[in-house]
């Protein structure tokens, strides 16, 4: 069993629930855990599709364990044992989720009551809340999937469980990843009582009752259409040091300057930002053409002296492409592409994911550097910033793929010192800093991005000013 990015988009559209951790690779892979993970209820109501009870359900508990990525083969067993029903979701040998079905009520749920006040009605964009707005968060949402259309999606359950019942686990879907806590959400787990016999209402009211800011975790009471119950969820907060940088400078300490950034998001966006301010002339790269809200748009926004351009390192054709079209000598190049960080461990060592960090940390960044170098669209002086990572000290064997390859990262550049003699090649063991990637559920101090990419960045332009 796997789940398509066309089952996504049907899930999508009959739940109400667009979150882009499920629908938008670009999004996806900038943030935890770093892919497409399938919507959880989709799983579990696609799981409870292919069983029949015997009985009537009365309560049903879920815990998400791991996340399941699109297009992830996906297996599960079940047990019936007394009066319940539990159900175990593989990946591979692992379990993702734990679902049971009980014929009783669960304890914990206690005659829900929620004060339904405005209009239900479907999101139309996941919410980006605060803390204090995931604490105080309420609401109701409708699904705007029709009875036929869930009913074609999902008639097994929809005839075991009742229909309301289903349209309360779709509109418990939208209410974790669109309302509460929204963009930046993944659901740890639901306790529910099912209630099909009636509707007391038919939308799916919410409120959360406990956040804890440090843990990034919220609970919240629902109750409508078929069910009521506890839900739990882990969320991130964005994070204002990625955004605030102080105002434009005064000083034009890097005028002379002609600097290119590759990949602009995260820590390239603040170096863009640290030169841009400074009067450099700055070119920042991107996979695609940056749309409005991305970091490399506001930045183009923002600055005369800030121009953008299409580049994949991973793609020679693109790489000759951008080399071809380049105008004015680059005097300093930061290297920043990255693939996701955090990667779910499966197996003791994963030859795709040592591949896919060498591709980027090692092929690709040598490739570019020779390809520019070569074509004379680089000064013969040019100075060079790689980021390798503290993690290489580290030697955490849960990253063993990432800090082996930022290791190798280190020897290439080792290499391209010896062979290009005139190259200023400035590699830097980052602590960890404040990024997408690095922004997880659990608050981690992180040092600051400004105060240690700007000595980087001073000392980089300082050398490809020296003749």
């Amino acid at each position: 069993m796997k789940f398509s990015s066309d089952d996504q988009q049907v899930f999508s559209r009959i739940s109400g629930d667009s979150n882009p951790i499920h629908l938008d690779t670009s999004w996806a892979e900038r943030v935890f855990p770093g892919a497409i993970v399938v919507f959880g209820v989709f799983v579990v109501l696609t799981v409870l599709e292919a069983l029949k009870f015997s009985t009537p359900i009365c309560g049903l508990k879920v815990k998400f364990i791991k996340p399941i990525y699109q297009d992830e083969q996906i297996s599960f067993s079940f047990l019936e044992k007394d009066s319940e029903i539990e159900i175990q979701v593989f990946i591979g040998k692992d379990v993702a989720i734990k679902i049971q079905l009980m014929q009783h009520a669960l304890a914990r749920i206690r005659n829900i009551d929620i004060s339904y006040t405005g209009l239900a009605a479907e999101a139309c964009q996941a919410e980006e809340l605060t803390f204090l707005q995931i604490q105080n968060a309420s609401g109701s949402v409708k699904v705007p999937g029709s009875d036929n259309s869930i009913r074609s999606l999902f008639p097994n359950c929809s005839r075991q469980l009742g229909l309301n019942t289903v349209q309360g686990l779709l509109a418990l879907s939208q209410i974790v990843g669109m309302r509460c806590p929204g963009r930046r959400g993944l659901f740890s787990g639901f306790e529910l009582r099912i209630r099909n016999k009636s509707v007391r209402k038919p939308y799916l009211s919410y409120k959360c009752v406990y956040a804890n800011k440090s843990l990034g975790f919220a609970r919240l009471v629902v109750l409508g259409y078929g069910i009521e119950g506890l839900v739990e969820a882990y969320f991130t907060l964005p994070k204002d040091k990625l955004v605030k940088i102080y105002p434009e400078s005064t000083t034009r300490q890097y005028s002379e300057s002609n600097a290119l950034i590759i990949g602009g998001s995260g820590l390239g966006h603040t170096c863009a930002l640290l030169l841009a301010n400074g009067g450099a002339k700055v070119c920042v790269t991107s996979r695609s053409k940056p749309i409005k809200g991305t970091p490399t748009f506001d930045l183009l926004e923002k600055y005369i002296n800030v121009s953008s351009r299409i580049l994949d390192v991973t793609d020679s054709a693109s790489v000759h492409e951008f080399t071809s079209n380049v105008c004015g000598e680059i005097r300093s190049i930061y290297y920043f592409p990255t693939p996701r960080i955090f990667r779910r461990r499966l197996r003791i060592l994963s030859e795709t994911d040592t591949f896919d960090f060498l591709n980027y940390y090692v092929f690709s960044f040598v490739r570019l550097i020779e390809t520019l170098y070569m074509s004379n669209k680089c000064s013969k002086d040019v100075s060079i910033f790689y980021p390798s990572s503290i993690a290489v000290e580290d030697a955490n064997p849960n990253q063993f793929e990432y800090y082996i390859s930022k290791l190798a990262g280190e020897e290439a550049c080792t290499l391209l010192k010896k062979k290009y003699p005139r190259i200023n090649l400035i590699v830097v063991r980052l602590p960890r800093l404040e990024t997408d990637q690095t922004n997880s559920f659990i608050q981690i101090s992180s040092s600051d991005n400004l105060s240690c990419l700007a000595e980087i960045v001073e000392k980089t332009e300082a050398r490809s000013n020296c003749a």
